[in-house]
């Protein structure tokens, strides 16, 4: 009995039976009448260093058969094929390293399954021609790589007994579907490579049907990796009816030998003759405001006639949907499909069927379905600004047929198609749109949206909304024109600014040992203002002025380049008399007392000030009062304190006392 073994590695881009999907190397063989032959496959296909071959006989040791490598020959015999310079040419190439991939490798490795002389000028062949009927052997292949050796395989174990045929294909079956006989058979990637099929009609020779091997593909699951081949492995045509058709596999070993054949299995062949095809199809009426189509035709009768279906595609290639599951009678001869949703080319076909379920179909007819229904008006329009952004949304419609949106945008509010522009020339499918401004827009603008269908009809305007973009443009940055002392106070004056939505100004001040800004008024000084009287200021203290605008949006200007100012110190025609300061420590609280001759037609009041031994800066502790006494209260009895008076003079600048301190 022969033994056979078939691994061979799998193309990575096309896996077609029976190539292994493990890309490793293996060992087939045949069992000749007086020889046996093997044959190996590696990944790379050629070994250029060539191939060492060592045999055990009857379990005993390893024994180096070949004197010299088995390498590619140098070129092939004369007796050759005719194909010779396309594989010569391809084998060149995989010796330089080319990798095989797809179809052509498929080619290659069935050429070397078929062709014995084209594997031994490959170098993958080589023939045992000393080995004796009777023994048991096993072969081991070893392939040459920088002068060291690598195991490609080591065979199966072989009784070899002389040539023996090998078995038919195992499970063979063949089923009658409509006007086809399909055959199936078990696969054996281990005993075939491919496959022959044979076929007798009754009354007829036996034929081989198929020119080439036949070698089965397997689907691979891009996902998962798994093969998967096909149930049925051959198809064939029915050409007569009621003829008995019988047929028989054979299978083709990695030497190309032919298998023992199945048994016959035989099958009669049913009625496969059409019914005559309905004629003169054509549209009598395509109504799209109905939502109508009429299709007309003319049947003919046959003997067993069953039925008609009407059937449409939008490609005249097909595939074609019957409009309903029901059969008509054979010589209905209208039919009223109002099942189109959308506008468009469509094909309608008419198609008989026989009581065995043969078919024939008639002409294609093709109309011209063209929409004039336009969709609803878009719901729910609703437009949100920010800075320089705008942003319109609305409800979906619900049209089968919808393609899309078109917004328009406008500064007036009433539909005037001439006041409107559009802002998207493309319909989009997404119910929001977003439009960018210039961030210095300031308008009130007008939005409405219109639904467009698969055949450019257009939906009535939705509603109109509006939206006003906040204003975030600040005032132009003022400028200050001077700052001068008019009597006892500091006057600063700027050039107006001209900002359309211009609401005031706020005046900013600092001394040379502050380090940020304070703000001198607390209302905001008016848009008409040119001029800020400074009533706070120090006599010889030097200040530095800014001046910030601000607008009906509440938005500040940058400040304006500083002036500096200082006011000087003009003769004061009042003076304090006394200033007397009593400190209690039990009780925390320091009381003080002052005389001065200012008239009290001429006294504003009086301000007291205080600061801490450690601090330069004095701070109010009262507000204006004519009192000439003040108890300061809640004090540390651990720091000292440092007072000063202030008395504000109706028409004159301000009398200030000597700093003193309470000990």
């Amino acid at each position: 009995m022969k033994t056979w073994l078939q691994v061979f590695f799998l193309l990575l881009l096309f896996k077609p039976y029976p190539l292994h999907s493990q890309a490793r190397s293996q060992i087939v063989f045949k069992e000749g009448a007086n020889s046996i032959v093997l044959k190996w496959y590696t990944p790379k296909v050629l070994n250029n260093e060539g191939v060492h071959i060592f045999r055990q006989e009857n379990g005993g040791q390893w024994v180096r058969m070949t004197q010299t490598p088995v390498r590619r020959k140098q070129e092939f015999e004369e007796t050759l094929d005719e194909e010779d310079n396309f594989w010569e040419t391809l084998a060149e190439e995989i010796s330089k390293g080319v990798p095989l991939n797809g179809l052509i490798k498929v080619q290659f490795l069935v050429k070397t399954f078929m062709s014995e002389k084209y594997s031994d000028y490959l170098g993958i062949k080589w023939e045992d021609k000393s080995a004796r009927k009777g023994n048991v052997y096993r072969y081991k292949a070893v392939r040459l790589k920088n002068q060291q050796e690598y195991v490609i395989g080591v065979s199966k174990t072989i009784e070899w007994k002389g040539e023996k045929r090998k078995a038919a294909p195992e499970e063979f079956d063949l089923v009658l579907e409509k006007k086809e006989i399909k055959l199936k058979w078990k696969l054996d990637e281990y005993k075939y490579y491919g496959y022959n099929v044979y076929r007798q009609m009754e009354g007829e020779k036996e034929l081989k049907m198929n020119e080439r091997p036949i070698v089965p593909s397997a689907k691979v699951d891009e996902k998962t990796g798994k093969e998967t081949y096909p149930e049925y492995l051959f198809v064939d045509k029915i050409k007569k009816d009621k003829t008995y058709y019988s047929y028989r596999v054979e299978g083709l070993d990695f030497f190309n030998r032919a298998s023992e054949k199945t048994r016959k299995l035989g099958i009669a062949s049913g009625d496969v003759t059409p019914p005559y095809s309905p004629i003169d199809l054509t549209d009598k009426e395509v109504n799209p405001l109905e939502g109508r189509v009429v299709i007309s035709w003319t049947p003919r009768y046959t003997e067993d006639v069953a039925g008609i279906y009407l059937s449409r595609s939008m490609n005249i290639e097909g595939p074609f949907v019957r409009l309903s599951n029901e059969m008509m009678s054979w010589d209905d001869s209208v039919y009223v499909d109002t099942s189109i949703s959308r506008s468009g080319n469509y094909y309608y076909r008419a198609t008989a069927v026989d009581g065995t379920g043969n078919e024939a179909h008639s002409l294609p007819v093709l109309i011209d379905y063209q929409d004039v229904i336009p969709p609803s008006s878009p719901r729910g329009i609703l437009a949100q600004a920010d800075s320089g952004l705008v942003r319109i949304s609305w409800e979906p419609n619900a049209e089968d047929d919808l393609m899309g949106y078109q917004v328009y945008r406008s500064i007036v509010a009433k539909f005037d198609k001439d006041k409107y522009i559009l802002i998207n020339g493309d319909p989009i499918a997404d119910t929001l749109i977003t439009q960018r401004m210039p961030v210095n827009v300031k308008n009130r603008f007008y939005y409405f949206a219109v639904a467009v269908d698969s055949s450019y009809n257009r939906s009535k305007p939705s509603e109109l909304v509006s939206v006003q973009f906040p204003d975030v443009v600040p005032p132009e940055r003022p400028q200050l024109k001077a700052v001068v002392q008019k009597g006892n106070f500091l006057e600063v004056e700027w050039l107006p600014n001209v900002d359309e939505d211009l609401a005031g100004y706020h005046m900013y001040r600092k001394s040379t040992i502050d380090s940020v800004y304070r703000r001198l008024n607390i209302a905001p000084i008016p848009a008409f203002g040119f001029r800020y009287v400074d009533r706070s200021a120090e006599q010889g203290v030097v200040y530095q002025y800014a001046l910030a605008a601000l607008d009906s949006a509440s938005n500040h200007s940058a400040f304006s380049d500083a002036l500096t100012g200082k006011l000087r110190a003009t003769k004061n025609r009042y003076a304090f008399h006394s200033v007397n300061v009593d400190r209690k420590r039990r009780n925390k609280r320091i009381k003080l007392q002052w005389e001065t001759d200012i008239p009290e037609n001429k006294l504003r009041g009086y301000v007291v000030f205080r600061r801490t031994k450690k601090r330069k800066r004095l701070e109010p502790v009262t507000s204006l009062t004519k009192e000439t006494a003040h108890v300061d209260r809640s004090l540390d009895p651990k720091k000292r304190y440092v007072y000063q008076i202030k008395a504000f003079v109706i028409g004159g600048r301000p009398l200030i006392s000597e700093e003193i301190s309470a000990q």
